[in-house]
C-alpha cells in the first residue's frame, strides 16, 4: 500500500516521490523480429527475461495481435512473479504478409506498469487461407437470388483469387476456366471466368445446370478451396448491363449509329436501340460454356420483350452478341414513338422474370 503520510495539500508530491522511489519492472528484450514461412511449424518460444528493482512482484502477461489474430500467445501461464521467465509462442498465419502485436507485462505497485514488449512478424510465401464466399449476384443488375444456365455471375468474398486482379483469357476462342490460379465449379461443372481478384470474382454460369433446382458453388485457388455455397436456380434471370455501379442508370446501350446512348447522346422516338444483358437462360442451339459468338446466333429459349418507358418496345432481335462471349444477351429494340421526355425506363423481361428496376435510356425531345 502507498504510505498515506502526507495531506490532500501535498499529496500530488507525495505521489511525485513515491514514482520515483517506487520498484520498477525491468524487462529483456523489449521487442523481437522474426522473418518466417507462412503456415510454417510453430517456432521455439522466445523468452522474455522479468526481474524487478526491489522486493519480489507478483505480474501478469497478456498478448494481443493489431489483426486479431491468435498467432501470438504466451505460455504456459499468464501468472508470475519476479524474477522468471516468460515463454511467448508464435504459430506462423497461413497467409503472407507483416503482423505486428504486443506481449503486455502488468505488475500492480510497480511505477512502470505496464511494460509492452512490441512484436513484430513477415511471413514469406503464398497465401493458403480458404476462400470464402459470401453473395452471388448477377453481373449486370446486382441483384442476389437465383441464378440462371449462362448467365454472367459476380462472386464476392475474400481469397477468391489474386491481390492484383486478373481479367479473361481466351484460347481458340474460348473462354479459360482457369484464371489466376483461381477455379469456380457449379456442381462439379467448372465455369469461364472473366475476372479474377482477392474480394471479387466474375464468372459465367455452366449451362449444364439448365435441369437443376440447385447448384452448390465452389471456389478453389492454389493449395485452397472454399466450403459449398448453395445457390438457387431457375430458368431466366435477367439484368441489363448499365454504364455506372450498382446496378442502375442509364443503360450500357447503344444507339443505332452504334454510339453510345447518354443524356448528351440520346436515341430519337423510333429509332432503334441496342441493349446489353445477361441471365436468358437456355438457348437454341444450346450454349456452348466459355464460347466466343462466331457467326451461329443463339436465341433463348423464353420469350423476349421489352418495356420502354411504360410502353411496348417492338423487339427486332434478341440473342447472342456478335464477338462477344454466349452469356452476354443483345436486344435490339425500338422506342415507342409515344414515350413522353427525356429520360425513360427500361425493363427487360425474358420468360418469367424481369430486370433490375432503374434502368433507363436517354431520348431526344
Amino acid at each position: 500500500m502507498r504510505p498515506f503520510l502526507c495531506g490532500m495539500a501535498v499529496l500530488l508530491s507525495c505521489d511525485a516521490a513515491w514514482g520515483q522511489n517506487g520498484p520498477t519492472l525491468e524487462v529483456s528484450p523489449q521487442s523481437f523480429s522474426f522473418t518466417l514461412q507462412a503456415g510454417a511449424p510453430a517456432t521455439p518460444n522466445p523468452t522474455i527475461s522479468v526481474t524487478s528493482s526491489g522486493p519480489p512482484l507478483s505480474f501478469r502477461v497478456s498478448a494481443l495481435t493489431m489483426d486479431g489474430g491468435d498467432w501470438l500467445g504466451v505460455l504456459p501461464a499468464p501468472d508470475h512473479i519476479t524474477p522468471a521467465s516468460v515463454l511467448i509462442g508464435i504459430t506462423p498465419p497461413a497467409v503472407a504478409g507483416s503482423y505486428s502485436g504486443w506481449i503486455t507485462i502488468t505488475a500492480e505497485g510497480a511505477t512502470n506498469s505496464p511494460v509492452n514488449v512490441r512484436v513484430s512478424l513477415i511471413l514469406s510465401g503464398t497465401a493458403t487461407r480458404p476462400p470464402m464466399v459470401r453473395a452471388v449476384v448477377n453481373a449486370a443488375s446486382f441483384a442476389e437470388g437465383s441464378v440462371a444456365p449462362g448467365e454472367i455471375v459476380t462472386i464476392f468474398g475474400s481469397a477468391l483469387g489474386p491481390a492484383t486482379g486478373g481479367s479473361m483469357s481466351v484460347s481458340a476462342g474460348v473462354v479459360a476456366t482457369t484464371l489466376a490460379g483461381t477455379r469456380v465449379f457449379f456442381d462439379e461443372l467448372p465455369a469461364p471466368l472473366i475476372y479474377a481478384s482477392d474480394k471479387q470474382v466474375s464468372a459465367i454460369v455452366p449451362y449444364g445446370l439448365a435441369p437443376l433446382s440447385t447448384a452448390q458453388l465452389r471456389i478453389e485457388t492454389p493449395g485452397a478451396r472454399s466450403a459449398n455455397f448453395s445457390i438457387p436456380v431457375t430458368r431466366t434471370a435477367p439484368g441489363v448491363f448499365v454504364t455506372t455501379a450498382g446496378g442502375t442508370g442509364n443503360g450500357a446501350i447503344l444507339n443505332q449509329d452504334l454510339s453510345l446512348n447518354a443524356p448528351s447522346n440520346p436515341a430519337p422516338r423510333g429509332g432503334v436501340v441496342f441493349l446489353y444483358a445477361t441471365g436468358e437462360g437456355a438457348t437454341t442451339p444450346p450454349g456452348s460454356d466459355g464460347l466466343i459468338e462466331n457467326g451461329n446466333l443463339r436465341r433463348p429459349v423464353q420469350n423476349v420483350s421489352v418495356i420502354i418507358g411504360g410502353l411496348p418496345a417492338e423487339v427486332l432481335y434478341a440473342g447472342s452478341a456478335p464477338g462477344l462471349v454466349l452469356g452476354i444477351l443483345q436486344v435490339n429494340a425500338r422506342i415507342p414513338a409515344g414515350i413522353r421526355g427525356s429520360e425513360a425506363s427500361v425493363v427487360l423481361t425474358v420468360g418469367q422474370a424481369k430486370s433490375q428496376p432503374g434502368v433507363t435510356v436517354a431520348v431526344k425531345q
